[in-house]
């Protein structure tokens, strides 16, 4: 298993590591070390109850007011106002062509406002 594979190569790494600065004792205690690391990091069992770990139940409640306040979750909301609505294709083109044939109208009566009072 890859955790075997992490456990044996932590316990490797401090084996060395106490070997390269104690010698053959250095090397014992890194061993020691690196199998409690090891174990810490890799094996499901808690420190203080000693039984395997479990998932911890995050879900939260809707608050109850007594009907005096209304409270919705987002997924039941009652309407949906603000959102992008839906436009087919014929619309949104014309829309487009409309602000575009306005910029270019503007843009040609301006430049001939300026043409005639640079004359």
């Amino acid at each position: 298993m890859l955790k075997d594979l992490f456990k044996n190569g932590i316990k490797a790494a401090t084996t060395w590591v106490g070997g390269t600065i104690g010698g053959t004792k250095g090397a014992a205690i890194g061993s020691k070390v690196g199998e409690s690391l090891g174990s810490a990091l890799f094996d499901r069992k808690s420190k203080g109850g000693g039984g395997d770990l479990d998932i911890i139940d995050t879900s939260v409640t809707m608050p109850r007011f007594g009907g005096r306040m209304s409270a919705f979750k987002p997924s039941f909301a009652r309407s949906n106002r603000g959102y992008a609505e839906g436009v087919n294709f014929a619309t949104l083109n014309s829309a487009w062509d409309a602000r575009l044939e306005k910029y270019y109208t503007d843009y040609y009566t301006i430049k001939k406002t300026v043409t005639k009072t640079k004359v």
